[in-house]
């Protein structure tokens, strides 16, 4: 599971935790001190989900789009 968690920049607030992502410094240097003491709002650089067998294949389709409506790159 995942240890880090993001909120999402989306119309509706999303807090989700990849199970691996990176957030390059120009991004990262924007979150304001008051995020850092919760979950950030920012748009992640990089992210990788683990898929179970458990989940569907529309269910990490919805997933992956919003990710990249999150600007996910």
């Amino acid at each position: 599971s995942s240890q880090t968690y993001y909120n999402l920049p989306l119309p509706n607030p999303t807090v989700w935790g990849p199970d691996a992502s990176v957030i390059l410094a120009t991004r990262f240097l924007i979150i304001s001190n008051d995020q850092n003491e919760a979950f950030p709002s920012v748009a992640l650089n990089f992210i990788a989900k683990i898929r179970s067998d458990n989940d569907s294949d529309n269910y990490y389709h919805r997933k992956m789009l919003d990710y990249m409506n999150a600007d996910v790159k």
